[in-house]
């Protein structure tokens, strides 16, 4: 099959094959093509973890990682057999923050570390914190935990339920590996308080497939164009997660976009039509302009 050219990275993440060597998360693609009639809020039960890409949370700082098969969202989408895996010689005080979709109250918290590639290598002390002040600064407490090493489905209450919009995760340390520390998924279970709307999204961005993405929004549809093979897009919203229909002349097939509150930066997945189920591929961009501008052709 033909592919598309490499990407840039938009992140400090070191280079790495643009080739995936795991299946991403199906789930994600079952989303795309069963949320015709159903709001976001509506979807999301006790049982839907609320920092995955499915509930439209954001993964707005992570660690470096070692490679982009291990990229930091991995933890993320629900598949205990992708995960993250850190720099090597960088194993202990990793920090990710994630914006959720919207204030939440969490309860339960799910780790898995069966996966892991290096013995050793598993999680195994965690911080995490929730933020209803911005995702910088007034963090609390709510889970101080000690994972088992190489086990999936290890659940935990929270010690305390305040609310919050932003959700800061530590790996504190490992079980002794000196080389690498590998998380593979990790959930959270709650409840959200509220139920916002991005800002209008319209404008230009650089995306990380060397190309300009230009989006304009009119109510709950979007379309638009990205600036490498004549490429155009139609979608709408669903809440806080954006479903695209993207076509060029290598082909067509959906995306899952979801953005920032601010609306200033996003991250998806895009497949081939008829793939949806076996290999996504990662889209970021960071918007460069309010003006939407205009393709080329």
């Amino acid at each position: 099959m033909i592919r598309r050219p490499p990407r840039s990275t938009l992140s400090s993440s070191s280079a790495a094959s643009d080739v995936y060597k795991r299946q991403i998360l199906i789930c994600l693609a079952i989303i795309f093509l069963s949320f015709e009639s159903t709001s976001i809020v509506d979807a999301i039960t006790s049982e839907q973890s609320l920092i995955s890409l499915s509930s439209g949370a954001f993964l707005l700082e992570k660690p470096a990682e070692y490679s982009l098969t291990f990229y930091g969202f991995y933890i993320m989408d629900e598949d205990p057999e992708t995960g993250w895996c850190s720099s090597e010689g960088e194993i202990s005080n990793h920090i990710f923050v994630i914006e959720l979709a919207e204030e939440t109250v969490l309860h339960n918290l799910k780790f898995d570390s069966a996966s892991v590639n290096i013995k050793g290598s598993a999680a195994k002390d965690i911080l995490v914190e929730l933020s209803n002040e911005s995702p910088t600064e007034g963090f609390q407490e709510i889970a101080r935990i000690s994972l088992a090493d190489q086990k999936d489905n290890q659940k935990f209450p929270v010690s305390s339920e305040p609310s919050g919009r932003w959700l800061r995760l530590t790996i504190l340390n490992n079980y002794g590996s000196s080389e690498y520390t590998e998380l593979m998924d990790f959930r959270a279970f709650g409840e959200q308080l509220t139920e916002t709307s991005l800002p209008d999204i319209s404008g230009t961005y650089v995306s990380d497939y060397h190309s300009d993405f230009h989006l304009m929004q009119q109510g709950t549809s979007v379309k638009g164009c990205y600036e490498w093979d004549e490429g155009i897009l139609t979608g709408n919203f669903e809440g806080r997660i954006v479903k695209l229909i993207w076509e060029d002349s290598y082909g067509k097939g959906p995306a899952i976009m979801v953005f920032s509150s601010d609306g200033e930066r996003f991250f998806g997945l895009w497949w081939y039509e008829g793939n949806e189920g076996s290999q996504g591929e990662i889209w970021e961009g960071i918007k460069q302009s309010q003006d939407v501008g205009s393709c080329p052709y």
